[in-house]
């Protein structure tokens, strides 16, 4: 079975965060100066119409109102990595062990249900159908922290 990992990111070294045209280019300065540092590892969550910002046509502000682009850096001894082959759905528990902690958690779709979808994902992957697609699934816990 190939190795498929997870990474479990824990106390964010630097959130980097944009609403507007101004901010987003400062912020895209700034993630790329930030992003040259090895010892850094990071994700962003970029909603797609920011890319309207970008657009030879200038796109009205109500359709970005309420739009955040969100870049996250942690540093490497901070992330965790998992082989996802070994996780197991009832045992999440363990990867939550912090001040911050999540109890009684549980998501909306068996785990024999999530394989099988997303089994089918990557075969609409490899076949060309598609180049990505946003599974997504409710998840219930108990939080108790700052």
């Amino acid at each position: 079975m190939k190795e498929e990992v997870l990474l479990f990111f824990k106390k964010p070294l630097k959130i980097f965060k944009a609403k507007t045209k101004r901010e987003v280019e400062e912020v895209l300065k700034q993630v790329d100066e930030f992003s040259q540092n090895p010892n850094f590892i990071g994700f962003a969550t970029i909603p797609y119409e920011i890319g309207y910002y970008f657009q030879p046509k200038e796109i009205k502000n109500s359709n970005l109102k309420n739009i955040e682009m969100c870049f996250y850096f942690y540093e490497k001894e901070n992330v965790e990595i998992i082989n996802s082959n070994d996780l197991q759905f009832d045992e999440i528990e363990k990867f939550t062990n912090s001040e911050n902690l999540i109890k009684d958690f549980s998501l909306d779709i068996s785990k024999k249900d999530y394989l099988l979808k997303v089994t089918q994902i990557k075969k609409y992957i490899s076949e060309g159908d598609t180049y990505q697609i946003n599974f997504t699934t409710k998840a219930k816990f108990k939080y108790e922290g700052k």
